[in-house]
C-alpha cells in the first residue's frame, strides 16, 4: 500500500450519555462492533451497580440507560480493575471500591445476549475457594478427636498454597494463549493493601512486595486463569522482570502468544543504610515513573526488557497512561522510519531474556545476567543490573508465523504493503503534569515513532511535474499533538479500546491536569482514506489567443493560459511586442 492510500485522524464523536457522563478510571474492551466502558470514578445510573456504558460503533453512538440491561451477579462500582475479552465473554477482575477505599480480588464474567443486554456470574470467588481449601486440609487431616488429629496436637501446619491473586487495583491484564493454543486472562502487577504481618498461623509469605512505609502494597507476581478449569495459576516467570509496578499496561500481540508492558510506577529497590550512630534505616521502596518496555513470551514464559535512550520519539516516563495494540499500515510505518532517519533498530539495546530452551547454559556464549551482590539473607542488596546486548537489526520484539523466511517482514508477508501490529500509547501522569496529545505506536522492531495526525482540512501538495510525481510520495499538512480541533486535549486515566479489528481506537473519558473528569468521546482512524490528490497541471504549450489586462496576446501559453513561449501583444496603447513570454512576462534576452 503506498503512503497516499491512508491517513490518520481524529474524529470527535458522541459525547458520555446523561446522567453518567464524565469518568476515569474505568476498563473497556471491545465485543461484536461495540465497545463496553465498564465502571470509573463518575456519577452512573445505577450507583450500586458496575457502570456500564456502550458504544455503538457502527451507528456511531451511546446506547441510552433505557437501551442497558444487566442481570445475574452484578459487580460491584469499583475503579482500577481490568475488562478483558476471550472469545464470548467479559471478565472484569478486581479493583478498588471508592467509599470507603477497599481493594477486590473477585472474578467476574459477562456474557453479551445482545447489544447493551449483559448478564452477569461470579467466575471465581476466593472467599469461597479459601473454604473448600480448608473443608479438603480438614479432610486429609481426619475428623475432629481422631487419632491422626491427636497426633499432630500442637504441631504448626504450612497455610495452604495462595490459589488466586490478591486483591488489588490498578494492575495490567490481557486476554493471551497458552501453549495448547487456549486461551487465558494473565494479570501482572497492581496497588493493593499492605499485608498483615505474620501470626503463628503463618509465615507471612505473600506474592506481593511491599512499598516502604504508606499503606499500600505494589505487587510483583503473574496469574493466569484459564476459564476451561475455572482456576487459577501463578506463573513463574523467569528472565528481566518488570515487577513489582503499577498503574502500567500490558497488552497482546501476536495472537496472544506475546504481550507487551510499558510504564507505570516501579518499585525502587530497598536499601540498608546505616548512619554515623550506627542506626539501620531501609530507604528506598519510592514508585518513580518508568517509560521502559518489557515482552512476556507466554511459550517459554520469559520477559525480555528493551532498554530506552531519550528520544523525542517515546513517551515520556508516565502512569495511567491509554494503551492499546492497533493495525497500521506496513507503508506508513516504513513512511514513519525514512523521516525519523530510524531505518535500522541496530542503534538500541536489550536486556537478554532468561529461560526457554534457547537461554544460554552458564559459561557457554552469551553470558546470565549478573548475580545479585553477595547477601546470603537476600536482604538490603541491590542486584547487579544485567549486561545489555544490542539488538540485531533481524531483532524483533515479539515473533510473527513466517518470521525467518524470505520476504517475511510484516503479517502479510510483504515489506511494502499489509498491516503491521504496533503498540498505541497515549497521553497519562507525568512528573509535573500531563503529557501532550502525541500519539506514540511502537512496532516490532523496537522502534517508537510519533505518528502524523492529518486534520480534516489537509489537501495533498500535487507535485510540481510529472518526472517529480513518480518520485515523490504524497505530501501532506500534517499536525502533531494538539493543533487539530479534533485532537483529544491531554488527559489521564482514559479507556483505549481498538474497534473495527485494530483498525481505530475508541478513547473516552478521563481526567484534565486540574483532575476534572472528563466526558468526550474521540476516534482514532487508523486507516482514514487520504484525500484525492488534485489533476496534475498539464504544462504543454498550446497557441491561443488569451485577452490579458494590457491588451490581446497571440501566441502560445502555459498550462494556466498565461503567455509563455513565442507571442504577440498588442497593447491598448497602440504599442506591439513580439518576442519571448514567461508565465506572462516579457522575457528580454
Amino acid at each position: 500500500m503506498a503512503p497516499s492510500d491512508n491517513i490518520i485522524t481524529w474524529e470527535a464523536r458522541p459525547g458520555l450519555p446523561a446522567p453518567s457522563k464524565p469518568i476515569t478510571g474505568a476498563a473497556a474492551c471491545d465485543f461484536v462492533n461495540s465497545v463496553y466502558v465498564l465502571g470509573g470514578f463518575g456519577p452512573s445510573a445505577r450507583p450500586n451497580e458496575l457502570r456500564h456504558e456502550v458504544f455503538d460503533v457502527d451507528k456511531s453512538r451511546w446506547l441510552t440507560a433505557d437501551e442497558i440491561d444487566t442481570g445475574g451477579e452484578i459487580p460491584s462500582p469499583r475503579a482500577g480493575h481490568s475488562a478483558t475479552r476471550i472469545h464470548g465473554s467479559i471478565y472484569v477482575f478486581g479493583g478498588q471500591q471508592v467509599w470507603p477505599k477497599a481493594y477486590m480480588d473477585e472474578l467476574f464474567s459477562a456474557t453479551v445476549l445482545q447489544s447493551g443486554v449483559v448478564e452477569w456470574l461470579l467466575a471465581y470467588d476466593p472467599s469461597a475457594a479459601d473454604d473448600d481449601e480448608m473443608d479438603a486440609s480438614r479432610s486429609s487431616q481426619g475428623s475432629k478427636g481422631s487419632k491422626a488429629s491427636r497426633s499432630r496436637a500442637g504441631s504448626k501446619t504450612s497455610p495452604p498454597p495462595i490459589a488466586s491473586p490478591s486483591a488489588r487495583a490498578w494492575h495490567a491484564a490481557a486476554s493471551l494463549t497458552d501453549a495448547d493454543g487456549l486461551p487465558m486472562l494473565v494479570i501482572c502487577g497492581g496497588e493493593g493493601p499492605k499485608p498483615l504481618p505474620p501470626t503463628d498461623d503463618t509465615d507471612g509469605a505473600d506474592e506481593a512486595a511491599a512499598v516502604a512505609g504508606g499503606s499500600t502494597t505494589i505487587c510483583d507476581d503473574v496469574w493466569a486463569f484459564e476459564p476451561q478449569g475455572r482456576a487459577w495459576e501463578r506463573k513463574e516467570v523467569s528472565g528481566v522482570s518488570p515487577l513489582p509496578r503499577a498503574h502500567h499496561s500490558m497488552v497482546p500481540v501476536a495472537g496472544g502468544t506475546f504481550a507487551v508492558l510499558f510504564g507505570g510506577k516501579a518499585v525502587a529497590p530497598l536499601e540498608e543504610v546505616v548512619d554515623e550512630y550506627g542506626q539501620t534505616t531501609v530507604v528506598g521502596g519510592a514508585l518513580p515513573l518508568t517509560n521502559d518496555v518489557f515482552v512476556l513470551d507466554v511459550a517459554n514464559w520469559t520477559w525480555s526488557a528493551m532498554a530506552t535512550t531519550p528520544s523525542p520519539l517515546s513517551p515520556p516516563p508516565c502512569c495511567w497512561h491509554s494503551a492499546s495494540v492497533a493495525k497500521i499500515s506496513t507503508a506508513l510505518v516504513h513512511d514513519c522510519m525514512a523521516r525519523e532517519g530510524a531505518e535500522s533498530p541496530a542503534s538500541l539495546e536489550a536486556l537478554p531474556a532468561g529461560g526457554g530452551e534457547d537461554a544460554a547454559a552458564e559459561g557457554e556464549e552469551g553470558e546470565p545476567p549478573a548475580e545479585p551482590d553477595e547477601d546470603p539473607e537476600g536482604e538490603g542488596a541491590e542486584p547487579a543490573a544485567p549486561p545489555a546486548a544490542s539488538i540485531e537489526p533481524a531483532h524483533k520484539l515479539w515473533s510473527l508465523p513466517g518470521d525467518g523466511e524470505e520476504g517475511q517482514d510484516g503479517e502479510d508477508g510483504n515489506a511494502g504493503g499489509g498491516s503491521e501490529e504496533v503498540l498505541i500509547v497515549f497521553g497519562g501522569a507525568v512528573d509535573g503534569g500531563l503529557h501532550s496529545a502525541t500519539v506514540h505506536a511502537l512496532d516490532r522492531r523496537g522502534l517508537w515513532h510519533v505518528l502524523p495526525i492529518t486534520p480534516p482540512t489537509a489537501t495533498p501538495v500535487a507535485p510540481a511535474d510529472a518526472s517529480a510525481e513518480a518520485a515523490a510520495t504524497t505530501e501532506l499538512e500534517v499536525l502533531i499533538g494538539d493543533s487539530n480541533a479534533n485532537t483529544p486535549p491531554p488527559r489521564f486515566g482514559a479507556v483505549l479500546a481498538a474497534t473495527n479489528d485494530g483498525e481505530s481506537l475508541l478513547l473516552c473519558g478521563g481526567a484534565d491536569g486540574a483532575g476534572s473528569t472528563l466526558a468526550d468521546a474521540h476516534m482514532l482512524n487508523l486507516w482514514a482514506p487520504a484525500p484525492p490528490l488534485p489533476p496534475p497541471v498539464d504544462n504543454t504549450p498550446k497557441k491561443e489567443q488569451v485577452v490579458l489586462p494590457s491588451g490581446k496576446f497571440d501566441g502560445f501559453t502555459d498550462g494556466e493560459g498565461r503567455p509563455h513561449g513565442q507571442g504577440t501583444c498588442e497593447y491598448e496603447n497602440g504599442d506591439v511586442y513580439e518576442g519571448e513570454w514567461v508565465a506572462e512576462k516579457v522575457h528580454l534576452p
